[in-house]
């Protein structure tokens, strides 16, 4: 009966929903999709009526935090339209993800299961093409023809992160499996960033599940990992060595020439009013070799939006330290939040994209978390009434 009203609510009508919408997501991303984007910014519009409720919960703070948001990249936004005609639609998908946040979020259980239903549709796909294509050689860069391996590899990461922290503000669960079957996943794709990314994912998740048990318990699991990663990596150095040489870019080293080159230049354009507007890609690498992808999101998103975009979003990103909730949540937090924005120094996965409503949903989560005056949602969106249960 458990497993049946388990089964249920991942059947609500406010679930399926809310995992289309994130899907829709996915599909506008990986298939670089104007149509669908236009589809994902009507369906997220459409859908913010239903959490009307929501803009009411604001607190000052946060409410002049989305309208300094709004305005400062509204004022930028004829200069960057004249010069660059698509900020006009990045500024259109950035608004979309706040109002596609907020009905997301509306009710922190219905969007902890979308985002696993999500997440689990994703690392399926990309094991079931592994299953068939096999895993020697670059196997994710076949793929998708529109989605290199690094922007695979980043979207899982993204959707990994957002469960991690809906399932743990939820249900004060790891989501360790997942976080393995990711970990493999990047490992696989040989991306550098992905596999530093994901490594980091795990071992925060391994720590924070190991609080379920206790300290002696603990320290002997530790020893025993410890010494078990120890005699394998001293026993197979040679073969793992390999491995990573042959198969992912970790063996060329952390540092990418063609990065720093990008980084170094568009950093000497933003001189005078192009700091606070956004520096042009007219003649830069990123033009003549990049098709306009600074395989940078913070340079992506100063360049639509400008400087006041990028310190806002970052400021929302740190914006739960300063909240009423307990330093083991901030702690994950402050951790969770720094892989994403280390990963997204080096890919253009958010500012702005419409995986912006994961990292707006992601504010809005320990909006909830830490407001307390919580009100109950409309009839659209149901609660989980069951407890929440134990960390793991």
């Amino acid at each position: 009966m458990h497993r049946f009203l388990r089964l249920r609510d991942y059947l609500q009508p406010a679930t399926l929903v809310t995992s289309a919408l994130l899907v829709l997501i996915l599909f506008s991303v990986v298939l670089l999709s104007v149509v669908l984007q236009g589809i994902y910014v009507i369906a997220a519009v459409v859908l913010s009526a239903f959490a009307y409720r929501e803009v009411m919960r604001l607190t000052p703070s946060e409410k002049n935090t989305l309208i300094a948001l709004v305005v400062f990249t509204a004022i930028v936004l004829p200069i960057n339209g004249f010069r660059t005609p698509t900020s006009v639609l990045h500024f259109t998908i950035m608004m979309a993800g706040i109002a596609g946040a907020l009905f997301a979020t509306h009710d922190r259980a219905v969007y902890k299961r979308a985002s696993f239903v999500v997440l689990a549709i994703t690392q399926a796909i990309i094991i079931g093409f592994l299953v068939v294509r096999g895993t020697t050689g670059f196997p994710l860069d076949e793929m998708l023809a529109q989605t290199s391996s690094n922007g695979i590899t980043s979207i899982v990461i993204c959707l990994q992160i957002n469960l991690c922290v809906a399932n743990m503000l939820v249900s004060r669960k790891t989501s360790f499996i997942t976080v393995s079957i990711t970990l493999y996943i990047c490992i696989i794709g040989y991306g550098r960033g992905s596999i530093l990314a994901a490594g980091l994912i795990w071992v925060v998740t391994a720590a924070y599940a190991s609080a379920a048990f206790g300290r002696s318990t603990r320290l002997i699991a530790g020893a025993l990992l410890i010494a078990v990663i120890a005699y394998v990596g001293i026993t197979n150095y040679h073969t793992i060595f390999d491995f990573f040489e042959v198969n992912t870019k970790v063996g060329a080293g952390l540092y990418d020439d063609a990065r720093a080159t990008i980084n170094q230049e568009y950093w000497s354009r933003m001189t005078g009013i192009y700091l606070v507007i956004g520096a042009s890609f007219d003649g830069s690498i990123v033009e003549r070799f990049f098709n306009g992808n600074p395989h940078n999101s913070y340079i992506r998103g100063h360049h639509y939006l400008g400087l006041a975009y990028i310190l806002i979003m970052t400021a929302m990103a740190v914006r739960p330290l300063v909240t009423n909730m307990s330093i083991y949540l901030k702690g994950y937090h402050a951790l969770m939040m720094g892989i994403l924005l280390f990963r997204a120094s080096t890919e253009p996965i958010l500012f702005p994209t419409p995986l912006d409503l994961i990292f707006f949903a992601l504010f809005f989560l320990y909006r909830s978390e830490s407001d307390p005056r919580v009100v109950e949602p409309t009839k659209f969106v149901t609660r989980d009434p069951r407890p929440l249960p134990a960390v793991w």
